[in-house]
């Protein structure tokens, strides 16, 4: 993240750039400095849990302790990680990037710490606290600020929101694509792009869901 910053500081005042930026944490192994441990307070002294098995907690053997210290550990991980995020923030904020840049977070997976009796991923069924992920975006000068948007959107949608904003034509794509653009949720055009859709593991279950029902 700080060659992103860097990069940013450098490249600020320059026109239709795209910077992306993929840190691996939030991630195994639960490994960070000792101040954001301090910050969560965590203060366990048995068997330390680097690397939560792939295991249903109660089959791992985890005891309600350990799986407190396991949950801390990757609290602190987020507190280092959104302390490292910021770093770009306070570059766009020094010069007031908002105004003209556009902004995307997102991810690809959550992480079960002992949810319905599960640790990590990819082995139980399809829980919302591993598909239903955050996605944020931020439109230059504030447009749409502050709104919740409940429709169905995926991954798959940033592509097409990017060409849409600047003026792309998806015929220009050798493929087909099959995400959505955002801009018309974001302007209030419309209140969804899609009535369904399909998540689900690679060469595991596949769901299919409207928003309320999978």
């Amino acid at each position: 993240i700080q060659g992103a910053a860097d990069w940013l500081e450098a490249n600020h005042d320059e026109d239709d750039f795209l910077l992306w930026i993929e840190p691996f944490d939030p991630h195994e192994p639960f490994e960070v400095p000792q101040k954001y441990l301090d910050m969560v307070g965590d203060d366990y002294e048995g068997k330390l849990f680097f690397w939560p098995e792939y295991k249903q907690v109660e089959k791992a053997g985890i005891p309600p302790e350990a799986l407190r210290h396991i949950r801390k550990r990757y609290l602190a991980l987020l507190l280092m990680t959104d302390t490292w995020l910021g770093k770009i923030f306070d570059v766009m904020d020094r010069y007031d990037m908002w105004q003209d840049t556009l902004f995307i977070y997102t991810t690809d997976h959550g992480y079960m710490l002992g949810e319905h009796g599960y640790l990590a991923k990819n082995y139980m069924p399809a829980y919302n606290e591993v598909f239903n992920i955050p996605i944020i975006g931020h439109m230059p000068q504030d447009v749409g600020a502050g709104t919740r948007i409940d429709a169905l959107t995926q991954n798959i949608d940033i592509m097409p929101t990017l060409l849409d904003y600047y003026g792309i034509s998806e015929d220009d794509c050798r493929n087909r694509l099959n995400g959505k653009s955002w801009l018309p949720l974001i302007s209030g055009e419309k209140e969804t792009i899609r009535d369904c859709a399909i998540y689900g593991y690679f060469g595991k279950q596949m769901n299919l869901t409207d928003g309320r029902y999978t």
